[in-house]
């Protein structure tokens, strides 16, 4: 079994090299392109708050930081759809 990161010359060249591995994409990368997107969803929202012209107007903005993690991920984003689990590479 290998443990990859989704790069696609080392999956392009596993079926080459060894027939049939099971292959494994990496939880760490994984875990890391998913907190990359939610940070930069959440730091935008907080600019939104921190950035109002009001008090207001930041109160309003507010909610924006209290949505679901989920919310903050792209629906087609490829880091989500990229499941980390076995396969076999034939």
């Amino acid at each position: 079994m290998i443990c990859v990161d989704g790069g696609k010359d080392l999956l392009a060249a596993l079926p080459v090299v060894y027939h049939g591995i099971l292959v494994q994409r990496c939880w760490a990368h994984k875990i890391r392109n998913i907190l990359n997107k939610v940070q930069e969803a959440v730091k935008a929202d907080v600019h939104a708050v921190m950035n109002a012209d009001t008090g207001p107007k930041a109160l309003r903005r507010r909610p924006l930081l209290r949505r679901p993690l989920g919310d903050h991920l792209p629906q087609d984003d490829r880091c989500m759809r990229a499941r980390p689990v076995v396969a076999v590479i034939a």
